[in-house]
């Protein structure tokens, strides 16, 4: 802990956020929900991805601090270029079935495969799922989706290890072939 501390004395954003969320629930610290705030605040305006992804979070849910859904969704989107795997994941909900408008797949896309690059299964399903489901889809997507959601099931994902099972018998042997000459799963 006192290392934590002193990192975030130094302004440290990864030791600042980490230091907030514990005072925040009072864990190991004395519980200072200001002051923890405050200095996931000052992390995220260092522009440390998880402290971006928790301040958009509650600014667009109006918790703690006033509500604006404008500057938390930009907060988001920064926390996501900035490598939370989080806010990765709720953009790319976000623009594949949005609450008011029409899906934007592309961009849905673009954030799930951010964090699928990084391990994440879900992003790798939710990836690999778009890709599948693309009406009028071209190759070259379909054995990226079936590789994606592959791969999401070898990591324990039950419901992209049934998806597998199903799509992987239908594909023919010049797919098979294709995939394997690109390195991308082995079916």
């Amino acid at each position: 802990m006192k290392s934590v501390q002193d990192l975030a004395k130094q302004k440290f954003p990864p030791a600042m956020y980490s230091l907030g969320m514990l005072e925040i629930g009072g864990l190991h610290v004395a519980k200072d929900p200001v002051g923890g705030l405050n200095l996931i605040e000052s992390a995220a305006s260092k522009k440390y991805g998880p402290a971006l992804y928790y301040m958009g979070i509650r600014r667009i849910e109006g918790q703690d601090i006033p509500k604006d859904a404008e500057k938390g969704m930009e907060e988001l989107r920064q926390a996501a270029t900035h490598g939370s795997e989080k806010a990765q994941l709720y953009l790319g909900n976000e623009y594949e079935k949005p609450a008011g408008g029409s899906p934007d797949v592309e961009k849905a896309r673009r954030y799930f495969r951010l964090c699928a690059v990084r391990g994440d299964s879900t992003c790798q399903y939710r990836l690999g799922n778009s890709l599948l489901n693309e009406p009028d889809r071209p190759e070259r997507d379909y054995l990226q989706g079936i590789a994606w959601i592959q791969l999401a099931g070898e990591q324990g994902l039950q419901q992209a290890a049934e998806v597998s099972l199903k799509e992987v018998p239908k594909m023919t042997s010049a797919q098979i072939t294709a995939m394997n000459a690109k390195g991308e799963t082995d079916p």
